[in-house]
């Protein structure tokens, strides 16, 4: 904010095109917005085993199957590194579950069954 966009409005000023100040603009609108929303989550209590944000879970569907998530906030998801958001509607199923349940969710293939095998609250990058 400080060093791009007074380069960029000078631009602008000299004729360039708008185009990368208006980029820049919604950027800084958008981050100050997640900053504006951002909450600071507590960590879980030692030796709470319930899945909450920030939890990686294994889960089994019921044809054996295994899939690994991590429940993260809206702007981390990451399909290809398991990480899905704190509001999907797998994530809402399982939060405060802990190992060894059996959750039911919608998803818009149908229901499905899973049960809870791992729970892992330790901090992934």
């Amino acid at each position: 904010m400080t060093e791009e966009r007074p380069r960029l409005q000078a631009a602008v000023r000299a004729g360039a095109d708008k185009d990368s100040l208006q980029k820049l603009d919604q950027k800084i609108r958008l981050w100050e917005e997640i900053l504006e929303t951002a909450a600071i989550v507590t960590p879980s209590p030692e030796g709470d085993t319930r899945i909450r944000f920030g939890s990686t879970v294994r889960i089994r569907d019921a044809a054996g199957q295994e899939e690994s998530y991590r429940i993260v906030g809206v702007d981390e998801i990451d399909i290809d590194r398991g990480w899905i958001s704190w509001i999907s509607p797998l994530a809402k199923a399982l939060v405060n579950t802990q190992a060894g349940q059996k959750v039911q969710v919608k998803l818009p293939g149908g229901n499905r069954e899973l049960t809870v095998i791992q729970v892992s609250q330790e901090t992934q990058s």
